[in-house]
């Protein structure tokens, strides 16, 4: 079995890289110049310029690499690392050309017995555009709340000493990579402000299997954010008539209590405190990001 993405990476992607490559030192850059525009060593730029080998697969792919790769140049030329997205955008788009109902279709159902005449697999869906633009809204939201707190030294407080960590799922979440959140969570240091990796899907099992719990339960709820319990957030959640549910296993009967307490109001915070074993975290629910921002800045301003 071979899937479409692997008929087409020599005769299209290498292709087209080596036609850039080529176009732009034809066009007066150097090596150098060249490994910065596309991501890439000067080493591998060197041995772009050096090929001279027939790419294998379908002529017409071939000829679409050549010409996508000289309009590509043509971008980075005039815009540098500015036109990268451009750049990218026309490449994809002429991939997807190439494989709905182009030459990658027919040679696939060549090379591949047994696929259907009229087979659609790896065609863009509008749901699959749908949830690219939420994904990517989403993975947004998240760098613009780091972003804006972090620079805040009382945002600190919220911090746990193993991190804290917030999950975010698209609006149809169904499994962990539906569901974004900072790898190896936000952590606070001695000096200066926080630090944490850029947002990924797939990067907390423990926040996604409690995220998933409560969706499946409340339908309205989309984030959940961890922080570390204490008298200080008890009185503040109160102040801000946050509902609160208090609970000494949550980590250990997670699934229970949220089928029990998560068909209230949003934000529900579930205080988790004195758990045996475990430091002690309150999870706080939400149904959007801006209600997050909004309790965020109430919490810090004390």
């Amino acid at each position: 079995m071979k899937f479409p993405c692997e008929l087409i990476a020599e005769p299209y992607i290498a292709h087209l890289r080596v036609t850039v490559a080529k176009t732009l030192k034809q066009d007066g850059l150097t090596q150098q110049q060249i490994a910065k525009l596309l991501g890439v060593s000067q080493p591998v730029v060197s041995g772009y310029l050096r090929k001279n080998k027939i790419f294998t697969g379908p002529k017409e792919i071939s000829i679409q690499a050549e010409n996508v790769g000289k309009q590509i140049s043509s971008i980075l030329v005039k815009s540098g690392e500015n036109g990268t997205t451009d750049a990218i955008e026309m490449g994809c788009r002429t991939c997807k050309k190439l494989r709905q109902g182009g030459p990658v279709c027919v040679f696939h159902k060549e090379v591949v017995k047994g696929l259907k005449e009229d087979c659609t697999s790896c065609w863009t869906k509008d749901d699959l555009i749908l949830l690219q633009t939420d994904k990517e809204s989403l993975l947004s939201e998240l760098r613009k709340f780091f972003s804006k707190f972090s620079e805040k030294t009382k945002f600190q407080v919220l911090i746990p000493e193993i991190g804290l960590q917030i999950a975010y799922g698209t609006q149809n979440m169904l499994d962990a990579q539906d569901i974004a959140s900072f790898p190896n969570r936000i952590i606070k240091r001695k000096k200066g402000k926080p630090i944490a990796e850029i947002p990924m899907f797939g990067s907390s099992e423990t926040m996604s299997k409690i995220l998933l719990q409560s969706r499946s339960v409340n339908q309205d709820v989309r984030l959940v954010i961890g922080v570390k319990t204490s008298d200080w957030l008890i009185q503040r959640l109160i102040e801000h008539q946050v509902t609160m549910v208090t609970t000494n296993d949550f980590e250990q009967n997670y699934t229970n209590i949220i089928s029990h307490q998560m068909k209230g109001d949003l934000p529900l915070a579930i205080v988790n405190v004195d758990e045996i074993g475990y430091e002690s975290i309150c999870y706080i629910f939400f149904a959007e990001s801006e209600t997050l921002e909004n309790l965020t800045v109430k919490l810090i301003s004390y």
